[in-house]
């Protein structure tokens, strides 16, 4: 998207990332994971470096189980803009029953909206040098993906899992760019 920060795209006047911390009352302690984190700084937000660079969204998720402060650490992208908060009370629901869980969806492995067990970061981090996919990374993780019938259950057309990549989708989901 030509280098604009996806957590400031705008949806009904708010900015993703505002619509996302209005979700933090879920949280204990909020960081922000990446390598272009200036455009944040505004908000005031804790931030990390990815674990491992050029390793991608493993990198940002396993940086942040690195960090963690908690047991448990709920991950989303910044280009989420439709997270609800029964979708994520339900992935805290079951993260506990394994050592994380998030859903798939239309078929596809949807792991940067999950909660995972902090302790699967270091295991994580020795796997960054292969290129890890989530899905290998999940491969005797104990890391449990919820069906798509159960996220349809709470969020009809699994909207919240929906990431903008392009300024097709973002048009086509009524987001604006940065103001």
């Amino acid at each position: 998207m030509g280098g604009v920060p996806k957590g400031l795209l705008r949806y009904q006047g708010q900015t993703v990332i505002d619509r996302l911390l209005s979700l933090r009352a879920l949280a204990h302690h909020v960081l922000l994971v990446g390598d272009a984190l200036e455009a944040y700084h505004p908000w005031g937000l804790e931030t990390v470096s990815d674990a491992a660079v050029g390793k991608g969204a493993p990198g940002g998720v396993t940086a942040a189980l690195m960090a963690a402060s908690t047991p448990w650490v709920w991950v989303v992208a910044c280009d989420m803009p439709f997270v609800t908060e029964g979708v994520v009370r339900r992935l805290f629901e079951a993260a506990p029953m394994a050592r994380g869980a998030c859903f798939s969806c239309h078929g596809r492995l949807e792991p940067l909206l999950g909660v995972y067990a902090a302790t699967l970061g270091p295991r994580w981090k020795e796997q960054l040098g292969e290129n890890p996919s989530f899905q290998a990374l999940f491969q005797g993780s104990g890391v449990t993906v919820l069906p798509e019938a159960e996220l349809a259950a709470i969020d009809p057309g699994c909207v919240s899992v929906r990431s903008v990549n392009t300024w097709e989708d973002a048009k086509a989901w009524g987001l604006e760019a940065p103001v």
